[in-house]
């Protein structure tokens, strides 16, 4: 298959983007402040391929510089505006298969926050264990809590009592990692129950 190329909007006539996912520099950007480009060597006016860099989040960016400044942009963002549709202006972009770095057209799909999310908990991209681990807290189900002299997780607590085990863990983390006040704002009837009627 042939590969495809279209001019980067905003970079005409300086690089292109390809439906390989590939970006090269067709004419060198003067970076040199006034100076003419003409002095350069040959190398930088042709038809160059660039490598861009990956970056923390996984995801491949590349670096465009027009009259002495650079931007970097995300790879998958410049093929999205050049080959793909968005009639309904859908901000995000997703990676129809997963893989980050798969940045060819037919991979990449325009959506809005949500379905962007969707598809991440759908395909196993993403969970909540995960998120919970990289801010700082850790996942209901291996968090305990002492209470009444019953140990149980979070989440063992929540059915038990039957509020959310997000409130619980938020209010463990707000009173220092001391439950007993929520636990205590329920009515505690016997050994591992509590009122439903409140």
């Amino acid at each position: 298959m042939e590969e495809k190329w279209k001019d980067i909007k905003g970079y005409e006539g300086l690089y292109q983007v390809s439906d390989w996912g590939r970006i090269k520099r067709i004419k060198y950007a003067n970076n040199l402040k006034g100076k003419s480009t003409n002095k350069l060597p040959d190398f930088f006016n042709c038809n160059k391929i660039l490598k861009g860099f990956l970056a923390e989040n996984g995801y491949k960016r590349i670096m465009l510089c027009k009259n002495g400044i650079g931007k970097r942009y995300p790879v998958h963002r410049l093929v999205a505006q050049a080959f793909i549709p968005n009639p309904l202006n859908k901000p995000q972009i997703n990676h129809i298969n997963g893989i980050k770095t798969d940045n060819r057209p037919e991979n990449l799909e325009w959506c809005t926050a949500s379905e962007n999310q969707k598809h991440a908990y759908k395909n196993g991209l993403k969970n909540n264990s995960a998120n919970c681990f990289k801010k700082g807290h850790v996942p209901s189900n291996i968090q305990y809590i002492t209470f009444n002299n019953e140990t149980h997780t979070i989440k063992e607590w929540s059915e038990i009592t039957h509020i959310k085990a997000g409130t619980l863990m938020a209010r463990k983390n707000k009173y220092n990692w001391d439950i007993e006040r929520m636990l205590s704002e329920k009515p505690y009837i016997g050994k591992n129950q509590f009122s439903k009627n409140i």
